[in-house]
Protein backbone atom coordinates (compact mmCIF):
# COMPACT_ATOMS: atom_id res chain seq x y z
CA UNK A 1 0.00 0.00 0.00
CA UNK A 2 1.05 3.57 -0.59
CA UNK A 3 -0.10 6.79 0.98
CA UNK A 4 0.05 9.62 -1.56
CA UNK A 5 0.12 13.30 -0.64
CA UNK A 6 -0.72 15.59 -3.54
CA UNK A 7 0.01 19.31 -3.73
CA UNK A 8 -1.87 21.33 -6.36
CA UNK A 9 -1.06 24.83 -7.53
CA UNK A 10 -3.79 26.43 -9.64
CA UNK A 11 -2.85 29.62 -11.44
CA UNK A 12 -5.12 31.90 -13.45
CA UNK A 13 -5.97 30.43 -16.87
CA UNK A 14 -5.17 33.79 -18.45
CA UNK A 15 -1.50 33.63 -17.46
CA UNK A 16 0.85 33.16 -20.40
CA UNK A 17 2.93 30.00 -20.54
CA UNK A 18 5.41 31.31 -23.11
CA UNK A 19 7.12 34.60 -23.86
CA UNK A 20 7.10 35.95 -27.40
CA UNK A 21 10.52 34.35 -27.98
CA UNK A 22 9.15 30.88 -27.20
CA UNK A 23 10.73 30.50 -23.76
CA UNK A 24 8.68 29.75 -20.67
CA UNK A 25 7.41 32.94 -19.04
CA UNK A 26 8.84 34.14 -15.75
CA UNK A 27 5.45 33.60 -14.08
CA UNK A 28 5.27 30.01 -15.33
CA UNK A 29 8.82 29.29 -14.12
CA UNK A 30 7.98 30.85 -10.75
CA UNK A 31 4.88 28.66 -10.34
CA UNK A 32 6.81 25.56 -11.39
CA UNK A 33 9.56 26.36 -8.88
CA UNK A 34 6.98 26.88 -6.13
CA UNK A 35 5.59 23.41 -6.78
CA UNK A 36 9.11 21.94 -6.82
CA UNK A 37 9.78 23.62 -3.46
CA UNK A 38 6.61 22.03 -2.05
CA UNK A 39 7.75 18.65 -3.32
CA UNK A 40 11.08 18.99 -1.56
CA UNK A 41 9.40 20.17 1.64
CA UNK A 42 6.94 17.28 1.50
CA UNK A 43 9.67 14.71 0.98
CA UNK A 44 11.71 16.11 3.84
CA UNK A 45 8.70 16.47 6.15
CA UNK A 46 6.69 13.36 5.39
CA UNK A 47 6.02 12.73 9.09
CA UNK A 48 4.59 16.22 9.44
CA UNK A 49 2.23 15.50 6.54
CA UNK A 50 1.12 12.26 8.18
CA UNK A 51 0.50 14.18 11.41
CA UNK A 52 -1.55 16.82 9.57
CA UNK A 53 -3.92 14.16 8.30
CA UNK A 54 -3.77 11.95 11.40
CA UNK A 55 -7.52 12.13 11.99
CA UNK A 56 -8.09 10.42 8.63
CA UNK A 57 -5.99 7.46 9.70
CA UNK A 58 -7.57 6.70 13.08
CA UNK A 59 -8.95 3.38 11.86
CA UNK A 60 -6.08 2.44 9.56
CA UNK A 61 -2.42 2.24 10.58
CA UNK A 62 -0.26 3.96 7.96
CA UNK A 63 3.12 3.47 9.58
CA UNK A 64 4.03 0.55 7.29
CA UNK A 65 2.73 2.14 4.08
CA UNK A 66 5.03 3.67 1.51
CA UNK A 67 4.61 7.45 1.46
CA UNK A 68 4.73 9.36 -1.82
CA UNK A 69 4.54 13.09 -2.57
CA UNK A 70 3.26 14.33 -5.93
CA UNK A 71 2.28 17.72 -7.26
CA UNK A 72 0.13 19.25 -9.96
CA UNK A 73 0.52 22.62 -11.60
CA UNK A 74 -2.53 23.88 -13.49
CA UNK A 75 -1.49 26.75 -15.71
CA UNK A 76 -2.62 28.47 -18.91
CA UNK A 77 -4.66 27.21 -21.85
CA UNK A 78 -4.06 24.40 -24.34
CA UNK A 79 -4.49 26.75 -27.31
CA UNK A 80 -1.24 28.51 -26.37
CA UNK A 81 0.66 25.21 -26.23
CA UNK A 82 -0.69 24.18 -29.63
CA UNK A 83 0.44 27.34 -31.46
CA UNK A 84 3.41 25.55 -33.02
CA UNK A 85 5.66 22.51 -32.77
CA UNK A 86 8.28 24.28 -30.63
CA UNK A 87 5.72 25.14 -27.96
CA UNK A 88 4.31 21.60 -27.97
CA UNK A 89 7.77 20.09 -27.54
CA UNK A 90 8.70 22.51 -24.77
CA UNK A 91 5.45 21.69 -22.99
CA UNK A 92 6.15 17.96 -23.30
CA UNK A 93 9.67 18.49 -21.95
CA UNK A 94 8.21 19.73 -18.66
CA UNK A 95 6.64 16.32 -18.07
CA UNK A 96 9.82 14.44 -18.94
CA UNK A 97 12.02 16.58 -16.69
CA UNK A 98 9.80 16.10 -13.64
CA UNK A 99 9.89 12.28 -13.72
CA UNK A 100 6.10 12.22 -13.28
CA UNK A 101 6.32 13.65 -9.78
CA UNK A 102 5.15 17.10 -10.90
CA UNK A 103 2.32 16.94 -13.37
CA UNK A 104 1.75 20.12 -15.36
CA UNK A 105 -1.56 20.62 -17.12
CA UNK A 106 -3.61 23.38 -18.65
CA UNK A 107 -7.04 24.44 -17.46
CA UNK A 108 -8.50 22.63 -20.45
CA UNK A 109 -7.31 19.29 -19.12
CA UNK A 110 -8.58 20.10 -15.63
CA UNK A 111 -11.97 21.02 -17.07
CA UNK A 112 -12.02 17.74 -19.01
CA UNK A 113 -11.63 15.92 -15.70
CA UNK A 114 -14.38 18.04 -14.18
CA UNK A 115 -16.68 17.44 -17.15
CA UNK A 116 -16.51 13.72 -16.42
CA UNK A 117 -18.35 14.51 -13.17
CA UNK A 118 -15.42 13.49 -11.02
CA UNK A 119 -15.41 15.07 -7.61
CA UNK A 120 -12.70 17.65 -7.10
CA UNK A 121 -12.19 19.38 -3.80
CA UNK A 122 -9.91 22.39 -3.64
CA UNK A 123 -8.47 23.15 -0.22
CA UNK A 124 -6.33 25.77 1.39
CA UNK A 125 -4.09 25.21 4.38
CA UNK A 126 -4.14 27.76 7.18
CA UNK A 127 -3.33 27.50 10.87
CA UNK A 128 -2.41 23.80 10.56
CA UNK A 129 -5.86 22.98 9.15
CA UNK A 130 -7.26 22.36 5.68
CA UNK A 131 -10.35 24.19 4.49
CA UNK A 132 -12.43 23.23 1.47
CA UNK A 133 -12.96 25.96 -1.13
CA UNK A 134 -16.10 25.06 -3.11
CA UNK A 135 -16.60 26.10 -6.73
CA UNK A 136 -13.00 27.21 -7.23
CA UNK A 137 -12.65 25.71 -10.68
CA UNK A 138 -14.51 27.73 -13.29
CA UNK A 139 -14.48 27.44 -17.06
Amino acid sequence: MALQFTFVEIEAPSKRIFNKNGEFSQEFNHARQQVADWMLWGQRNINTLVDMFASMFETYPVTEDQKVVRSYLVYGRREEVEVNRQYKERWQSVQVSSANRIIVMTYDRLNAVRDKNLDLIVCTYENRQFYAKPNMIDK
